[in-house]
């Protein structure tokens, strides 16, 4: 996959699906676990390109049983916060690779301040694209 970083401007939006039990629906409060990168994520954590996919496709999209939430962010915010959106597909898959399984492992401190960024700035209004979905199986 090659990254080409030049394709995403800083007023693009990208979307970041969310399992239920990393929302807490009370507050509208999205949880730190949500950003927390997994053994799968070698290459960084998941975002996708509004501009290549919808809220309710991504959802759609998933594995788990759900349901999802979807909340968005401006690429320009991410890179505010030091962080490098790269596009990995044509299909409008993004990923930050400074938010990988091993740089947390390497510097959970600093990666963890990161990831309450991200889920304070996710539970701001108007961060949420689609409200908590099931996702439509085929």
């Amino acid at each position: 996959m090659t990254e080409r970083t030049d394709q995403l401007s800083p007023d693009e939006m990208v979307l970041r699906r969310i399992p239920n039990a990393e929302f807490k629906p009370a507050t509208k409060e999205v949880k730190f676990g949500a950003f927390v990168p997994t053994k799968k994520d070698v290459t960084g954590i998941s975002f996708q390109q509004l501009s290549k996919m919808s809220p309710g496709e991504m959802v759609d999209r998933a594995t788990g049983k759900g349901p999802y939430l979807v909340v968005q962010f401006s690429v320009g915010e991410l890179r505010d916060m030091g962080l490098n959106p790269v596009i990995t597909d044509s299909d409008g898959h993004v990923e930050i690779p400074e938010l990988s399984f091993s740089e947390r492992a390497n510097d959970p401190d600093k990666i963890d301040e990161i990831l309450i960024q991200l889920a304070t700035k996710a539970s701001e209004d108007g961060r949420i694209a689609l409200g908590l979905t099931m996702p439509r199986r085929s």
